[in-house]
């Protein structure tokens, strides 16, 4: 990859990273029907999704979506969305200078976990909210 290339591709990704980012903000404060306010954290409920704080309507189950599609809806709520962005920003941030030539190679964080356990670590963040997830898993 040339250097021009290389440049190219981390600020995309840097850029695609800061929108989900900014979206996903907008979503958690922003407001939905009636002027409720809508929180980080949203649930599918019979087709509908609801702010899992309030209980207020985020979609309206009016025959759409589907059941399906408010399960997914609600899955990747801003909460969610925020997570993963977390994540895409470790791993960005360990191999972005490398790529673009600022940094001849990298080393993951301080302590005695491999690079592919962190790595993993770091892909196991945006569940951070998921029953079976150990918060011992977080990256330090």
């Amino acid at each position: 990859m040339s250097e021009e290339q290389a440049a190219r591709i981390v600020a995309f990704v840097e850029a695609r990273i800061a929108d989900d980012e900014r979206i996903a903000r907008d979503a958690a404060t922003g407001t939905s029907w009636g002027g409720m306010k809508t929180g980080p954290e949203w649930v599918a409920l019979r087709g509908a999704v609801e702010d899992a704080e309030s209980g207020g309507t985020i979609v309206h189950d009016e025959g759409m979506p589907t059941s399906a599609q408010a399960e997914h809806i609600a899955r990747h709520d801003p909460a969610r969305a925020l997570r993963d962005v977390a994540a895409k920003r470790l791993l960005f941030a360990k191999h972005a200078p490398v790529i673009d030539g600022t940094q001849s190679s990298w080393t993951w964080f301080e302590g005695s976990e491999s690079e592919p356990e962190k790595v993993m670590q770091v892909l196991a963040l945006p569940y951070a909210d998921h029953p079976d997830y150990d918060p011992t898993w977080a990256p330090k």
